[in-house]
């Protein structure tokens, strides 16, 4: 018996470009935030930080890991309150309180992408990870699987592969006669083409059709 292996049925390619270009442009203000914070010598950033960009602090960040180092100080055996020292230490943290911001901004950016209805990117550190040495990359692994499961969706049985066989044929001969049909649009909105295909622009003005994924989902 032949073993069933499961079709892709549809991609959102610019979902995916979309979120990829929204880490690439998060990760150096990431890595410029923590080499502002490491100047500080009060330990280092991780991930587990900057897990919440929208309450991100920069000075309440910067004290609770001042504290954590300073924790046990002592002068001359007396314990000193880490708190009552970092708030004696004269440092100018401007310039890691303007990378935070930075930070928030881009990772923030998403909820007016929501708000506006255009297509949302996603913030979440699992799409990061960090080298030995701290500094941080994009998590290839999780973003493929990201990928996988938000944008991509595939046949469920040996029935659905053979109702997407059907359906790509139809799509090839129509993707053939294109450049002879004065308004494609109009033939795809027709209802029998409409129910099994559908006009995917995403890659330019001509458009393909292509298998309508909502066939496969009843």
């Amino acid at each position: 018996m032949t073993q069933f292996k499961a079709k892709l049925i549809y991609c959102d390619q610019k979902n995916i470009d979309l979120q990829k270009d929204f880490l690439n442009e998060l990760l150096p203000t990431m890595n410029e935030l923590r080499v502002s914070f490491k100047e500080f010598d009060f330990g280092d950033i991780c991930l587990n930080d900057l897990c919440d960009p929208l309450n991100l602090d920069a000075i309440a960040l910067l004290k609770s890991k001042a504290t954590s180092e300073l924790k046990g100080a002592q002068i001359k055996g007396l314990k000193l309150n880490p708190e009552k020292v970092f708030d004696l230490i004269d440092i100018d943290h401007s310039n890691f309180v303007s990378k935070v911001n930075e930070f928030k901004d881009i990772a923030n950016s998403i909820h007016q992408a929501d708000s506006s209805r255009r297509r949302p990117t996603f913030y979440d550190t699992r799409f990061f990870e960090q080298e030995p040495e701290g500094t941080f990359k994009i998590n290839e692994e999780y973003l493929l699987k990201w990928s996988e499961k938000h944008c991509k969706i595939y046949t469920a049985n040996e029935e659905e592969n053979l109702l997407l066989e059907k359906v790509t044929r139809l799509a090839d001969v129509l993707n053939e006669l294109r450049p002879n049909l004065k308004h494609p649009q109009i033939l795809a909105e027709s209802d029998d083409i409409y129910r099994l295909l559908f006009y995917d622009r995403q890659y330019g003005q001509l458009g393909t059709f292509k298998a309508n994924r909502n066939l496969f989902r009843k």
